[in-house]
């Protein structure tokens, strides 16, 4: 058996439209949907996407970790005085650092030579 959640069925999906339709047309609602309707709130539904969008751009801008945006000159100066004191840091972390240890040698192996001629 292969389960699907209820969303991610397509016959699932079909009924729910094909119930909900049918709920609008006994009711009459269908009758309200003309095309000039359909497409004034088709409009204003993309338009509100459009402004939602931006504001959530900004406010995620703003606290963004990788370059936030200063609102202040006060602020532009903090977040400046961060950012130099940052690269400060990760220069003398990656220049400054002592060079990483070597790995261990393997043991050498003895050559042909000199067991060649010994014996036990």
């Amino acid at each position: 058996m292969n389960p699907v959640m209820w969303y991610q069925s397509p016959v699932f999906s079909g009924a729910l439209v094909s119930i909900l339709s049918q709920l609008c047309v006994l009711f009459g609602v269908a009758d309200k949907f003309t095309p000039d309707f359909i497409s004034s709130k088709v409009n204003a539904l993309m338009q509100l996407v459009a402004l939602g969008s931006a504001l959530y751009a900004l406010i995620k801008r703003k606290t963004s970790a990788v370059q936030p945006v200063a609102l202040t000159k006060a602020g532009h100066a903090n977040l400046t005085a961060q950012a130099q004191e940052a690269i400060r840091v990760a220069v003398q972390e990656t220049v400054c650092a002592p060079p990483p240890p070597a790995p261990a040698a393997a043991s050498p192996s003895p050559s042909p030579s000199t067991t060649q001629g010994s014996k036990p």
